[in-house]
């Protein structure tokens, strides 16, 4: 870390936040540790019940949140390639304006897994309700809140 330098750079110089949590792990960790570290949940330890175990790489993914978490998320999201973003959803979609367009638009679009970028787990839980009444099974709905 120290011969790459990266250890002088912010968390803002990160475009990706799991990248930034990775290092600061690696800044603040020894090697072992964060290759066998469990309370940490990294490395070989890694939770696999991470929204990102589950989804495969190339899946249709709909964001669903626009708030804090979802504006972080859905620029990483783009940014790493490794999932196809079929839409980005917010109940308050007129207010916020494109790219954030309404549910059912978005469900038009098609997509693998609708990924929810919320904090509340009450809040989540009625997402989740209003997804199951449109159809949408349960092993397609994720939570940010899952370990990543």
């Amino acid at each position: 870390m120290r011969e790459l330098e990266l250890d002088r750079l912010s968390d803002g110089d990160f475009r990706q936040q799991r990248l930034r949590r990775i290092r600061n792990c690696l800044l603040t960790l020894a090697p072992g540790e964060y290759v066998f570290d469990k309370t940490n949940r990294k490395g070989l330890f890694a939770d696999t019940a991470s929204w990102r175990a589950k989804l495969e790489k190339g899946s249709r993914v709909l964001l669903y949140g626009a708030g804090k978490r979802g504006r972080t998320l859905f620029p990483e999201l783009l940014g790493d390639g490794e999932y196809r973003i079929t839409g980005w959803v917010d109940k308050n979609h007129k207010e916020i304006g494109y790219p954030v367009i309404g549910l059912d638009e978005a469900i038009q679009n098609g997509f693998d897994a609708i990924l929810i970028s919320l904090e509340s787990p009450a809040a989540v839980e009625k997402i989740r309700c209003e997804l199951r009444k449109k159809g949408i099974e349960d092993e397609r709905i994720l939570w940010t809140g899952e370990a990543d």
